[in-house]
């Protein structure tokens, strides 16, 4: 059986988090009309699980099973019943790594003479990572490595997409550092 890969789809993320955004600004507005703290609180909690609920679930609506394989020095992307195909001599250079965190997924970049292809590659199964995905995963890029071994560059669009999958961890370490600080002029006053 021919493995399949979850791919998530980069315009309804960017998109759902715009949305998220705005959701999020006219949440706060509404939440200052309420008189008491504890009534912000719940509104708040509920709101924000609603938004975080529909942002996943329109990710997951949108992301796709594919197959990839690797015949007669060609890549097919199988979706649906859809094949594209990428020849090896279109290939100008390409890069699959890890995104920050096992949990992020991988992303595949591919740049042909005509056009290039972005799979952001995330776990078919939500609730576990299984070792039979962790295995699919390199041995997808092993065969893609075997296949393009000479074509392999870091571009600057990869840096970038790996300073923006960082992104999260900064603000959360930003978070904790102001609370400290909070903490500290609180306590030396």
């Amino acid at each position: 059986m021919q493995a399949q890969y979850r791919i998530a789809n980069f315009k309804v993320l960017l998109l759902s988090m715009l949305a998220m955004g705005i959701l999020v600004v006219v949440l706060i507005y509404f939440a200052q009309k309420f008189s008491y703290t504890i009534n912000q609180t719940y509104f708040l909690i509920c709101g924000l699980s609603l938004l975080t609920f529909m942002m996943f679930y329109f990710n997951l609506k949108f992301s796709k099973l594919v197959s990839f394989r690797n015949v007669n020095n060609s890549i097919n992307v199988i979706e649906n019943n859809k094949n594209i195909a990428i020849e090896e001599g279109d290939v100008i250079d390409y890069d699959f790594y890890l995104l920050t965190h096992k949990t992020m997924g991988h992303l595949l970049r591919i740049n042909t003479k005509n056009k290039e292809y972005f799979y952001w590659i995330v776990w078919v199964s939500l609730q576990k990572i299984s070792e039979e995905e962790t295995n699919n995963v390199k041995n997808l890029q092993k065969d893609i490595a075997e296949l393009l071994r000479t074509k392999k560059i870091k571009k600057s669009i990869d840096y970038c997409i790996i300073f923006l999958s960082w992104i999260p961890f900064i603000l959360l370490a930003l978070g904790l550092v102001t609370l400290l600080l909070g903490f500290f002029y609180v306590f030396s006053l």
